[in-house]
C-alpha cells in the first residue's frame, strides 16, 4: 500500500477508538504510506476546535500535520453541523467528502472507511 485515505465518517462516544485510527495514521505515514485523513458526516467533530474533545485531537491533527499527513474536511458535513473553517483546526483541505473519496480512488489509494 502506497497510499492511504482514512475516512472518519461517525463520532461516536468513545473518542479514544478515534484517537486510535489517527494514531494508526501516523504510524502508517511513519513507514513510507502517503495519507490522508478525511473527517466527513459526524466525524467532522474530530477536526472541532471548540469541541468537548479538542484538547483530545488538536495536538494530534498539528502532529499528523507536520508528518506529512494531510487532513481534509468534507465542507457538506461542515455544513450540516453549522461550522465554519473558524470553528475547525485548520485543515489541509476543503472538499465535498464524496468526491474525494473517488478521486482518490482513482489515484490508486487504499480507502480505509471508519
Amino acid at each position: 500500500m502506497r497510499s492511504a485515505l482514512i475516512v472518519l465518517s461517525r463520532f461516536t462516544s468513545e473518542p479514544y477508538s478515534v484517537r486510535g485510527i489517527l494514531h494508526m495514521a501516523r504510524e502508517m505515514a511513519k513507514h513510507g504510506v502517503n495519507v490522508e485523513v478525511l473527517a466527513l458526516s459526524t466525524g467532522i467533530e474530530v477536526f472541532r476546535k471548540n469541541g468537548e474533545y479538542a484538547d483530545l485531537f488538536g495536538p494530534l491533527l498539528r502532529e499528523l500535520q507536520g508528518l506529512g499527513i494531510r487532513l481534509a474536511a468534507c465542507t457538506n458535513a461542515m455544513k450540516t453541523a453549522e461550522l465554519t473553517k473558524d470553528d475547525m483546526f485548520p485543515a489541509d483541505l476543503y472538499v465535498i467528502g464524496g468526491q474525494e473519496v473517488i478521486a482518490r480512488s482513482r489515484y490508486g489509494y487504499q480507502i480505509l472507511t471508519f
